[in-house]
Formats: structure tokens, sequence, C-alpha cells
């Protein structure tokens, strides 16, 4: 079975699957290359050890799910782009992760300055992309073994269950933090002081998926519309004119054939 991904329906299976094997190999190895440069002076190795967890745990059964044909060409991305942006904040931990001075440097005003932040965001920035990220991912799998979810229970669904696993990690993070040592501990659990921190964690990874749903059930499902529309005129365009050809040759050459045949 083909997943239904952006380009799937747009190209040919064998087309389609050659693209995806090579932005498979291409995507594996740079986050595999990134992964590799990160793990090199980290600024505190316990949180960095604690931290990638997350990313070999996903990584394999995403890996599975791809190779299988569950997972769509963008499902792969988007999941390669999450585990970019959570290894860059394993490698300073999430409450040192430079971001405002790389802003500064591109644009010549930090983000904070702009936005009027008094902390450091990034790992708000990772519950957001959690939500939006894992959205599309989760919709392509429960199409393929929950075949029964249809409609506008299958968003919904994939909300409230992106929801609860949101809600879990930040119960995993407490109890984490309660195992390893102080350090550890309040560097894992990145709230920087702030008591509400997991409520706004699970509120954005909330937003993020409701962000998704609305972009790959309004926008970008339109856009797919039309590209598969457009491609099926473009395809029947074309069994048209080869059926119209063969019929034109058949007619032009089908007397000289029948009058080759009598003299033999």
């Amino acid at each position: 079975m083909l997943a239904h991904g952006f380009y799937s329906s747009a190209l040919d299976r064998k087309t389609y699957l050659k693209i995806k094997e090579i932005v498979f190999w291409v995507l594996s190895f740079l986050v595999l290359a990134e992964w590799i440069v990160l793990a090199f002076n980290v600024l505190d190795r316990a949180t960095w050890l604690v931290e990638n967890i997350i990313p070999v745990a996903l990584a394999w059964p995403a890996i599975w799910l791809f190779r299988k044909g569950v997972l769509s060409g963008t499902s792969m991305v988007i999941l390669y782009l999450y585990v970019a942006l959570h290894l860059v904040g394993a490698h300073y931990t999430y409450s040192l992760v430079p971001y405002d001075r790389v802003f500064e440097f591109l644009f010549g005003t930090g983000l904070n300055t702009m936005m009027g932040w008094q902390r450091n965001q990034y790992d708000r920035i990772i519950h957001f992309s959690f939500g939006l990220m894992l959205y599309q991912p989760t919709v392509e799998i429960l199409r393929y073994y929950a075949t029964s979810i249809r409609g506008w229970v299958l968003p919904t669904f994939v909300i409230l269950l992106l929801n609860m696993f949101s809600t879990a990690y930040e119960w995993i993070e407490w109890a984490a933090s309660l195992m390893l040592n102080e350090r550890t501990g309040l560097e894992f659990l990145g709230s920087q002081g702030d008591i509400w921190d997991a409520h706004k964690d699970i509120m954005l990874a909330f937003l993020g998926s409701l962000l998704a749903a609305m972009i790959f059930n309004g926008l970008f499902a339109k856009t797919r519309d039309k590209i598969r529309e457009k491609y099926r005129r473009h395809r029947d365009l074309r069994l048209n004119s080869r059926k119209h050809s063969a019929a034109n040759f058949k007619r032009k050459f089908r007397p000289h054939f029948k009058t080759k045949q009598r003299l033999n």
C-alpha cells in the first residue's frame, strides 16, 4: 500500500518510490552527520544522553514505517526536521540554545528583544513543533492501521492523541527530574523557574496540532487536489493521444498488410 503523500498522486508509482528512496538516504545521512557533530563538546553530557533517548526511540519505528510504505515522503521530511531541531536542544540543553544570537547575527536584533521575551523559548518552540510536525505522520499511521477512523473523527482523534502524548511527556520529565541528580534534572525539565511551564508546553503542542490540521486539511489539501486533477487531465490527454495515434496507424497501414497477406 502506497502512503498518500503530497507527491504520491502527482507522479507514477515507480518515480515516486525512487524519489522517496533518494530522500530517505539523503535525510538519513544529514541527520546522522548532525548527530555526530553535535555529540562533541556538549554542555551537559548526562542531559545529552537523556535527551537522545527520544530520537533513538523515534528513529527505528519511523524508518520501519517508511520502508513499509505507511509514511509518505512528506511525513519523513517533517520527522527528520523535528529530530534535527531536537538534536540542537540536546547539544546545548534546551535552556541555553543560542537561537537569539543566531537571529541577531542574521537580522541585526535578537528575537527575544523583538518579542519582549525574558526567557529562552527554544523548549516552547519544540513543544509547538511536536504538535505541528507529528500531526501528519500520525494521521498516515492511523489511516493505514485504523481504517475505520474516517471523516472529521480522524483529525480530532489525532489532535487529542498528540495532546495526550504531550501530557505524558510532561509526566516523564517530572519523574526523570526526581530520579536524576539536581543539576541534570533541572536541565532536563527546562522550566527555567516558570511554575506554569508544563501547562504552557501542553497548550503549545495542542495549538501546533490544531494548526497542522488546518494546514493539511485546508490549504494543503486544496493544493494537493489541484495537482491531482491537473495530473489526471494530463494523463487522460496522453492516453487519448496514444489511442488516436494507434487508430490512425491501423487505418493507414492495415490495407497494406491485407494486400501483402493476399499476395503471400
